[in-house]
C-alpha cells in the first residue's frame, strides 16, 4: 500500500473512532442536552447549575479585564468564568457574539458531545501511534474511550475532557525532529503544538491543564536526557515557554489572583482520596463485580475502577511480558520512558492522599510538610491525578500487544488476540455507566421562590445580599441557584453563590462587608436574605434598623429607608419557655433542641411540663428532644441521650392521637447527636435551628404562626427571642 493510501486509510479510520465516540454519547446521555435552548437539565445538579449561572452572568454584564472578570455575581468583589468551571474556551468567544444569542442558551452538551468525539479521535491516533494493524489499533482506542474514569465524569462537564490527556501522550509518543534538522527550527516544530494544547487545556479546567503541562515536561526531560536529540538542545527552555503559557492564559481566564490563595488552601487534601482497592472497586457501577466500602465521604469523586476487560488486558500484558518478551528489548524501550512512568506512579501515589486506605480500613496516615502546602492547595480533589497513570497503563498494554505479535511464536499469538476479548469483557462490565439517559431525562429545576413580593422588591432594590456571603446553601439545600436566578431576572448582582473554587481575600471581605451593613449603616437599596441561625442570633440587634419578613421560607430584611414594606415583619419579643408554653395552650406547639438545652433551663418549664406527665426531666447534657403540646396536652415525647431524634409523618397519618394534615418531619440533634434542629412542614423548612429550645406554634390546619427560640446559654435565664410576624395569612406555609 502506497503513502497516500495509508493515510487515506488513517483519515478515513480516525473520522470513524470520532463516529463512534458521537454514537457513544447519544447511546449513554441522549441528544436532549444538545438543544442550544434546554437549560433546565443543568439547574437539576448544583454543580451543573454553577456553570450555566456563571455564563449566564458573564454573558450579562460588559467586558471587564481580565476577560473572565464576573462582577455581579458574588459580589461585590465578584469571580470569574474560570472559576465557575463554565469552560472559558467556549464562554469568551461566545460572549462576543452574545447580543445574537437567544435568552436561554447553553453550549456544555455541545462541549459534552465534543469530547466524546475528540476522545474517540485522539484514542485512534494514539493507538495508531503504537499498533501497526487496525484491528489492534480500533481495540485499543475503543478501550480507553471506555476508560471508567472518563464516563464518570459527565457530572463535572469540563473535566469530561480527557481527550486533552490523550492528545498529550499523542504528542509525547510523536516521531522525534530527525537529528539532521536545524536545532532552533525543530525545538519551534515540537514546541508549537505542545503550545496549542497547553493554551486550550488552560481555558478547560486547572488540573487538566496541570497534567498536560507534566506530560509535557515528562517529553521534554526524555529528549534531553534518553534520547539526546540535536533538536533537544533547547529543552530545558520548552517548560519554561509552556509555563509562561500557562500562567498568562490562566490570568486572563480568572484561574489565577496575583498575590492570593484559594478559599480552600490545604484544608481538603485527602477528603477524596482513593484507596488502593479503588482499581478493582466498582462502587456499584459494574454489572459483573460487587461494590466494596470507601473510607471516604466522597466515594464517587474518588472513583478509579479500571473496568473488569482492562484489569484482564493487564493480567495478560504481565504474562506476556514474563513469557514471551522477557528476553526481549522492549523492557529497554520502556526503560527510555521513565520520566513519564515515573511522574504518572507518583501522581499515583499523591492521588492516595495523606490516608492510605484499603476498602474501608486506614493502614496508615501522615502529616503532610507545610513546606510542601502551597504545592497542594489547589487540588481538593487528589484522586483526579490518578487518571495519567489509567492511560499510561492502556498504553503499556498496547505496546507490549503489538510486540508480543511481532515477535511471539504462532503457538502464543493469543496474547495479542487477547485484547479484542478483553475490549468486550470492560463493554459487559460497565453496563451500569453504558447508559444515563435516563438520569439526564430526570434533571429538572422549578424555583422555591413563588411568593409575589419577590417580584415586588425587586423593582425597589438593586442587590441580593445573602448571609452568610458566597455559600452554596443559605436556607435550603442549593438555594444558590434561586438566589442567583432571582437576580438574574431581576438585573440585580447578588453574593449567593457557588463556584468550584474562590480567594481567600474575597471571602473575608465579603464576611466583613456583610458585617458592617447588617451592624453599621443598612443599605436601603438591599434586600437581606440570612440563614435561619444567624438571623435568630442577629435580629436582636437588627429589629430597630429593619423590616423583616418571611418570603418562601426565606427570613428577608429590608432597610427602614428602602421603599419597599413588606406585607408581614417580624417583631422582637422577651418571654419565659414557660409562660410562652402556657399562653399557647388553644395551639399546637412542636419543641425540638439543638446542641445543650439543661445548661439554664427555665425551672418553672420543667414543674409545668412534668405536671402534663412529661419525661423532660430525663433529659441530659447534649441530649436529643422533640416534644409535640396540642391544646396543653402532651400527644409525643422523645428523649434521646446519645442520639439524634427524628420524627416523621405524611398526610393523614398520627403522632400520638393528632391526625397529621402536612407532611412534618422533626429531628433533634443535641451537643452529642448532630447539632441541628430541624422542622419541615410539606418539604419547608420552618425553624431558626438555634441553640437550645426551638418552637413552633401551629394553628388547627397546621399553619406556622410564630417562631421561638428558648438559649438556655444565655445569662438571662429562661428567656428567648420570640420571632412572630405582626399579621398571619394562614394561607402561607412558610
Amino acid at each position: 500500500m502506497n503513502l497516500r493510501a495509508r493515510l487515506s486509510t488513517q483519515h478515513i479510520d480516525t473520522v470513524l473512532a470520532g463516529v463512534l465516540g458521537a454514537a457513544l454519547f447519544l447511546f449513554r446521555i441522549g441528544p436532549r442536552v444538545l438543544a442550544p435552548g434546554s437549560v433546565n437539565w443543568l439547574y437539576g445538579q448544583s454543580d451543573s447549575a454553577m456553570f450555566q449561572i456563571g455564563w449566564e452572568f458573564f454573558r450579562s454584564e460588559p467586558w471587564q479585564f481580565p476577560l473572565g472578570r464576573i462582577s455581579g455575581y458574588l459580589a461585590p468583589h465578584g469571580t470569574t468564568i474560570a472559576l465557575t468551571d463554565s469552560l472559558p474556551l467556549l464562554a469568551i468567544p461566545l460572549k462576543a457574539i452574545a447580543f445574537l444569542l437567544p435568552t436561554d442558551f447553553q453550549y456544555f452538551g455541545f462541549w459534552l458531545l465534543c469530547c466524546y468525539v475528540l476522545q474517540g479521535v485522539f484514542a485512534y491516533l494514539l493507538a495508531s501511534r503504537l499498533a501497526t494493524v487496525r484491528w489492534l489499533r480500533f481495540s485499543g482506542a475503543l478501550l480507553l474511550l471506555l476508560c471508567p474514569v472518563f464516563l464518570i465524569r459527565d457530572g463535572h462537564i469540563a473535566l469530561t475532557g480527557h481527550w486533552v490527556l490523550l492528545a498529550a501522550l499523542w504528542l509525547y509518543c510523536r516521531t522525534s525532529t530527525p537529528a539532521t534538522a536545524p536545532a532552533a527550527a525543530g525545538w519551534l516544530r515540537r514546541l508549537r503544538p505542545w503550545l496549542v494544547l497547553q493554551a486550550v487545556v488552560c481555558t478547560v479546567h486547572f488540573y487538566l491543564a496541570v497534567m498536560v503541562f507534566g506530560i509535557a515536561l515528562t517529553a521534554a526531560i526524555r529528549d534531553r536526557l534518553v534520547v539526546r536529540r540535536h533538536a533537544a538542545r533547547f529543552g530545558w527552555l520548552e517548560p519554561a515557554v509552556l509555563a509562561s503559557t500557562a500562567m498568562g492564559v490562566w490570568y486572563l481566564a480568572g484561574y489565577l489572583k496575583f498575590g492570593e490563595l484559594t478559599r480552600y488552601a490545604g484544608s481538603f487534601y485527602g477528603r477524596s482520596a482513593m484507596a488502593i482497592d479503588s482499581f478493582w472497586n466498582p462502587l456499584d457501577q459494574s454489572l459483573l463485580l460487587g461494590g466494596r466500602p470507601h473510607p471516604t465521604s466522597n466515594a464517587l469523586e474518588a472513583f478509579s475502577y479500571l473496568g473488569l476487560g482492562l484489569i484482564a488486558a493487564l493480567i495478560v500484558t504481565l504474562i506476556g511480558l514474563l513469557t514471551v518478551l522477557r528476553k526481549d528489548r522492549i523492557w529497554r524501550r520502556l526503560a527510555r520512558h521513565w520520566p513519564l512512568l515515573l511522574l504518572s506512579v507518583a501522581w499515583g501515589v499523591f492521588a492516595l492522599g495523606n490516608e492510605v486506605a484499603l476498602g474501608d480500613r486506614i493502614l496508615f496516615r501522615y502529616t503532610l510538610p507545610e513546606a510542601l502546602a502551597p504545592l497542594v492547595n489547589p487540588f481538593r480533589a487528589c484522586s483526579r491525578f490518578v487518571w495519567p497513570l489509567f492511560y499510561v497503563l492502556l498504553v503499556a498494554v498496547l505496546v507490549v500487544a503489538q510486540r508480543v505479535r511481532e515477535v511471539a511464536p504462532r503457538g502464543r499469538h493469543w496474547l495479542a488476540f487477547a485484547l479484542p476479548v478483553c475490549l468486550v469483557l470492560q463493554i459487559v462490565d460497565l453496563a451500569p455507566l453504558l447508559d444515563r439517559k435516563a438520569h439526564y431525562r430526570s434533571l429538572r429545576f422549578e424555583t422555591r421562590l413563588h411568593d409575589p413580593q419577590w417580584a415586588a422588591a425587586m423593582g425597589h432594590v438593586d442587590r441580593i445580599l445573602s448571609y452568610p456571603p458566597r455559600m452554596k446553601h443559605t436556607v435550603m439545600p442549593d438555594d444558590f441557584q434561586d438566589l442567583a436566578l432571582l437576580a438574574l431576572r431581576h438585573g440585580v448582582s447578588t453574593t449567593a453563590g457557588y463556584t468550584a473554587r474562590d480567594f481567600r481575600g474575597d471571602v473575608v471581605a465579603g464576611v466583613d462587608q456583610m458585617q458592617e451593613l447588617i451592624y453599621g449603616a443598612p443599605d436601603p437599596r438591599a434586600a437581606y436574605v440570612m440563614r435561619n441561625s444567624y438571623f435568630a442570633a442577629r435580629f436582636h440587634r437588627m429589629v430597630d434598623s429593619f423590616n423583616c419578613t418571611d418570603l418562601d421560607g426565606f427570613p428577608v430584611c429590608f432597610s427602614k429607608d428602602c421603599d419597599f414594606e413588606p406585607r408581614r415583619s417580624y417583631h422582637l419579643e422577651t418571654t419565659r419557655l414557660a409562660e410562652y408554653v402556657s399562653r399557647h395552650t388553644a395551639q399546637t406547639l412542636i419543641l425540638v433542641v439543638k446542641d445543650e438545652a439543661t445548661m439554664r433551663l427555665d425551672p418553672g418549664f420543667v414543674r409545668l411540663m412534668q405536671a402534663r406527665g412529661s419525661r423532660i426531666g430525663e433529659l441530659k447534657y447534649g441530649g436529643s428532644y422533640v416534644g409535640v403540646i396540642v391544646r396543653g396536652e402532651i400527644v409525643f415525647e422523645a428523649v434521646q441521650a446519645q442520639q439524634d431524634v427524628e420524627v416523621e409523618g405524611d398526610i393523614g397519618s398520627h403522632i400520638g392521637p393528632v391526625r397529621i394534615g402536612k407532611a412534618l418531619r422533626a429531628i433533634s440533634g443535641g451537643h452529642r447527636a448532630g447539632d441541628l434542629a430541624s422542622l419541615t412542614i410539606n418539604g419547608r423548612e420552618v425553624l431558626f435551628n438555634h441553640r437550645g429550645f426551638n418552637v413552633a406554634v401551629l394553628d388547627d390546619r397546621q399553619n406556622v404562626l410564630e417562631i421561638a427560640i428558648f438559649d438556655t446559654h444565655r445569662e438571662e435565664q429562661g428567656y428567648a427571642f420570640t420571632l412572630r410576624q405582626a399579621t398571619v395569612d394562614h394561607d402561607d406555609n412558610r
